[in-house]
């Protein structure tokens, strides 16, 4: 259910019934499961439900816990510093390439990748 809203800032219950495939009941049922815990937040203006709070909480402790960012942060620090460049730390998941770390050059124009964010390979420098 919550992968409906890579696409999508908010979602109706209708909408996630229709992509998932099952009744506005259930979906309306799980809905009100994951807001309970904070996964999802249900919009008082729209009615519509967005991903919550407690997703990004969860996110960045399965960021600070990986250990390839702890292990690769000195050495993107260093390689920063050398270069003068920003520096960025993805890995390949399948046909994709998720961004763990960006490191911002010192001056300079801001980069435009998103961390955490997954993209096709072929489509980023690290993919090729």
């Amino acid at each position: 259910m919550l992968d409906c809203f890579l696409d999508a800032d908010e979602l109706g219950v209708s909408d996630i019934a229709r992509r998932l495939g099952v009744a506005k009941s259930t979906a309306h049922r799980l809905l009100t499961s994951l807001s309970a815990r904070g996964f999802t937040d249900k919009n008082p203006e729209t009615g519509q439900y967005r991903l919550g709070l407690h997703l990004f909480e969860l996110g960045q402790l399965a960021g600070d816990r990986m250990r390839l960012r702890r292990t690769a942060a000195p050495l993107l620090e260093e390689l920063r510093r050398l270069t003068g460049c920003t520096v960025h730390l993805s890995v390949v998941d399948g046909s994709n390439v998720v961004y763990l770390e960006r490191l911002q050059a010192p001056r300079g124009m801001p980069g435009m990748s998103v961390i955490s964010r997954r993209m096709p390979s072929h489509c980023t420098v690290p993919g090729r």
